[in-house]
């Protein structure tokens, strides 16, 4: 699909370079199984949010968790593959926010 041809790009030189250039009151959301995480079916998203999903194997680093506004979990006890987190955060936001045909006139 060489989606770098439709979507942007972005390269960061760091996690602080990253953080910096977040969008003005954007919250950064950690997608983690930590002790202190909202589930997913109680999580409201925010109006503007940034997702950060970890690594399958190691997850996310201590460091980027304590800069996450909040952190959420998904139902069961083991990681799931990257791409179906992504889909399913944003599958839960789209269904949360009501914003279904919104979604339709980018496809």
């Amino acid at each position: 699909m060489k989606s770098w041809r439709h979507l942007p790009v972005f390269e960061f030189e760091n996690f602080s370079d990253f953080k910096n250039h977040l969008p003005f009151n954007c919250d950064l959301i950690g997608i983690e199984i930590t002790k202190n995480e909202i589930p997913i079916v109680d999580f409201k998203h925010p109006k503007q949010g940034c997702y950060i999903l970890g690594a399958e194997d190691s997850g996310l680093p201590l460091d980027v968790i304590e800069e996450c506004s909040k952190i959420v979990k998904l139902p069961g006890k083991h990681s799931l593959n990257l791409a179906v987190v992504g889909s399913i955060v944003l599958f839960d936001r789209i269904q949360k926010t009501g914003k279904n045909s919104e979604c339709l006139k980018y496809s």
